[in-house]
Formats: structure tokens, C-alpha cells, sequence
């Protein structure tokens, strides 16, 4: 395989990648999280024998109330992104 198709080749698998993600990919979620989330607890409410999130809904719901709760202004796509990082990331439930 000569330079120029090597560079197709990585621009093709790039673009595989990129087309892969779900939608609220488009937001930092790991960032929002950090940034809001983590300056009331760490993350070890997530994983805590008794913790309140049971089910994927159940995070759902808690996202809602705690950025009701603290007035942080996101938007749906924010929310779903953070709900999509702390599934993947923490829970594992079927959404």
C-alpha cells in the first residue's frame, strides 16, 4: 500500500468511528459532569450498595431533579449526554 492509499485508508476508518456514537455525542458530557455535578458529591454515589438509581429511568428522573435543583441551564442534549456518560460509565442498565 503506497502513502496515498495508507491516508485514504485512515480517513476512511476515521470516518467509521466518528459515524458510530449516539446522539448526544455532540456534548462533552464527561465535562459537564465534572464541572456541575462533582462540586456536590464524587462519584461515589454512583456506586454505593445503597444508591437511589435503580434503573435507567430512575437516572432519567434524578438528572432532572438534580439540574432543577441546581439551576445549571442544560439543555435535552446536555442531559441525555450526561445520563448516556453515566450509564456507560457507572450503571450498565438497558436504557
Amino acid at each position: 500500500m503506497n502513502a496515498m492509499e495508507t491516508g485514504i485508508a485512515v480517513l476512511a476508518l476515521a470516518g467509521l468511528s466518528i459515524g458510530v456514537g449516539t446522539a448526544a455525542d455532540d456534548v462533552d458530557a464527561k465535562a459537564l459532569h465534572d464541572a456541575d455535578c462533582m462540586s456536590c458529591h464524587g462519584t461515589e454515589v454512583y456506586t454505593r450498595d445503597d444508591r437511589r438509581v435503580q434503573s435507567y429511568e430512575a437516572l432519567e428522573g434524578q438528572i432532572q431533579r438534580c439540574t432543577m435543583a441546581t439551576r445549571v441551564g442544560w439543555n435535552e442534549q446536555q442531559k441525555a449526554a450526561v445520563v448516556d456518560y453515566l450509564n456507560r460509565t457507572f450503571y450498565h442498565f438497558e436504557p
